[in-house]
């Protein structure tokens, strides 16, 4: 916000201040890509390496990360905030309010929403791996329709089958 004032009642001579203020609720998406963006910079692509990264910050291994414990994993990922700010990212991402950020509630925090286009790739290749149009992909459906050794990587010979 911006706000203009003047110190003289005086037409022809108005002195202008400035004031800013930033309403620190609206720091949050840049927040939110910021740890993102940390997280990518740090190799973490995958739900995996990303859960074992976060629950580092697990100290009393309860599965969900105190407000402590959340700050303490902003810190190390290059993310410093003011206790104000802390707070109000800490609130937005506690969805149920039981005073803890849960596996399924930071996940949510940071995936992003797909493409039209991207979420039709994912359709398409959901039914194609749902052979029997079940609607639901059990591991024998993976099995059937995946041939590790016909992955781009395998061929390359940069990965294995296995």
């Amino acid at each position: 916000k911006l706000f203009f004032f003047s110190n003289s009642k005086s037409p022809n001579h108005q002195t202008k201040k400035f004031h800013f203020t930033m309403d620190w609720r609206n720091k949050l998406p840049m927040i939110v890509n910021k740890i993102k963006y940390q997280l990518h910079a740090k190799k973490l692509d995958d739900l995996e390496s990303v859960s074992k990264y976060v629950f580092e910050f697990d100290f009393d291994g309860n599965k969900v990360l105190d407000k402590v414990e959340f700050g303490k994993f902003l810190a190390k990922s290059g993310i410093f905030l003011s206790t104000q700010e802390l707070t109000c990212v800490y609130n937005h991402y506690d969805k149920n309010r039981d005073g803890a950020i849960d596996y399924n509630e930071f996940i949510q925090m940071i995936r992003t929403d797909m493409s039209d286009k991207r979420l039709g790739v994912v359709k398409y290749a959901f039914n194609f791996l749902d052979a029997e149009g079940t609607k639901v992909l059990r591991l024998d459906d993976l099995r059937k329709q995946f041939h590790a050794e016909d992955h781009p990587r395998v061929r390359t010979r940069e990965k294995t089958p296995q």
